[in-house]
This record gives structure tokens, sequence and C-alpha cells, in this order.
């Protein structure tokens, strides 16, 4: 089993969490950004939960299987191709603003009510199954219910991923996502790159691009990425630089430096907080890594 929590280092407080996977804010083309809407517990207010992944799994020969909260496959297609783990300052663009599925974008991060099933690797090459209900009376649209899956392939150096997923978002209104992506590592670098297209039946299309690189510096890693989204001509582009600092096996310092740059009426923001529609929004994030 799994359980995983968030508390903010800033101020103590948990993170929310969203029992029934209903969608969490309204796409606004004129701006590319989400607006929230109202939820039955305000965020700060709750007290700690295990607002990340919550579940438990039994594997063998025949695979894996998990219950709970965990990991979408259209959300591990992308974190698995991002620089920079799709957290932080540079968390890439294509999982932040959109379309106002869950999640706080176009793409589920997290699901809960879930069932996943991963099958054993057949010559590098895997399947992962995962459908999840939300919690609501049958007489009501069935929001938060969906299903997804990834195809992968993992040999050597060589890395590659496409997945799919569907999502009921309300009465006769849903999202499908889609994400082809891959890396190759070369030795003195890792490559990385991916695509996405998100579509909700409500409001627009969105298309999303990250092109990606690490490379290690002795014990050290740097980092780099530049990420895109478009959705009814408004346009967001970000490039992130950062560098890991190992101090032991275990433990490590990183900084990170972001610049999101908006168009068409875009608003850029850097974890939540931006300036004017077609400005340009720079951050950075410095923190100490320790792995257990």
């Amino acid at each position: 089993f799994v359980m995983e929590g968030t508390v903010n280092t800033d101020d103590g407080l948990g993170a929310a969490t969203n029992v029934n996977n209903q969608p969490v804010g309204a796409f606004v083309p004129a701006t590319g950004a989400n607006v929230p809407v109202a939820t039955s517990t305000a965020n700060g207010t709750q007290g700690f939960t295990f607002n990340r992944r919550i579940y438990v799994s039994l594997g063998g020969g025949f695979g894996e299987v998990k219950l709970g909260r965990d990991y979408t496959p259209q959300f591990l297609n992308q974190t698995l191709y991002d620089p920079f783990g799709a957290s932080g300052m540079a968390t890439t663009l294509t999982l932040v603003g959109g379309l106002g599925a869950l999640g706080g974008g176009p793409t589920i991060v997290r699901a809960s009510n879930q069932i996943l099933y991963s099958t054993p690797k057949f010559g590098g090459f895997g399947v992962l199954l995962t459908t999840y209900f939300g919690e609501n009376a049958s007489t009501v649209a069935n929001a938060g219910s969906g299903s997804a899956l990834r195809l992968s392939y993992d040999a050597g150096a060589m890395s590659a991923g496409l997945s799919y997923a569907k999502t009921t978002t309300g009465a006769g209104t849903e999202v499908t996502s889609t994400s082809l992506g891959g890396a190759y590592n070369f030795g003195v670098a890792r490559l990385m790159a991916y695509v996405t297209k998100d579509a909700n039946t409500a409001v627009a299309e969105r298309n999303g691009t990250l092109i990606g690189v690490t490379a290690p510096i002795g014990a050290h890693l740097l980092r780099a990425s530049l990420s895109s989204t478009e959705a009814a001509g408004a346009r967001l582009q970000m490039f992130a630089v950062g560098f890991d600092y190992t101090l032991s096996k275990r433990t490590s310092i990183y900084t990170t430096l972001a610049s999101n740059t908006g168009s068409g009426g875009a608003i850029p923001t850097l974890n939540g907080s931006g300036g004017a529609a077609n400005s340009t929004a720079t951050g950075f994030d410095i923190g100490i890594r320790h792995t257990f």
C-alpha cells in the first residue's frame, strides 16, 4: 500500500483533495486560464489529507492491480518525459491552465475511486488500463467518471509511450486527452519530447508540446525544458532551466528558473501567480530533496 499527503512548508496547511473527480475550473478561451469554481471545502480548512496517492495493490506474474487514488495514465505519459517531473516552478504548461477539466488542467493528474491494471513487460512492451468513478447519485450526470490506457515501451536507452483518456465532465460533456512521448539516453544527455491534444465537447481544443533534456555533470544534474500550450488563439510558452547539486546519495539541493510568456490574450502564470495578458511571468524556486 501507498499513502501520500501534502503539507505546505510555508504555512503548515494540508492540501485539499477531490473525492469524486469533479471539475475544478472553467476554461476561458480569451485568456487561456482556468477560473476556479466553488468547492464544498475551502483549501486550507480541511486539515491534513492523503490528497496525493493512497491505494492498495496486489502484484505477481499476472501483473499488478491497484485500488484507490493514484496517478492516471494520461499524466504518467507526460511526467515521465518531463525533465522536471511535472513539479515545481517548471511544471509543464501541458498540465497547468487549459480546458478546465480535472486536476487543475485538461489532464487529470490523480483520480479517486480508481481501478488500475498493469500487465507484465513483454520484450519491453507494457499496458496500463484504468477506470475511475465519480461519487454521484444515479439521477445526475455521471461527472468524474472515465477510463484511460497507456501503451509503453522501455528497453535500454529508449523509452516511448502513448496514452488516451476519456472523462465525463457533465451532462453530455466530456474531455478526451491524447499524448505521445518518448526519450533516448545518449549517456552524455537524455533527450525527451511529447505532444498532447485535449478536446472538451463543451469548450475548445487544446494542443501542447514539450521538449527537454537532462545532462549529468559529475554527480550533479542539469535540466532544461521548453513547453507550450495553445487553445482558441491564446498561447503560452515557457522556458525553464534547473540544476540539482548532489550532497550525498540521498540528499541534494535544487533550484529552477522559469519564464512564461503569453500571446493572443493569454495570461501567463507560475505556481498560480501571474500578471496581465500578453505579458511575461518569471520566477524561481530553491529547495532541498531528501530520499528516505
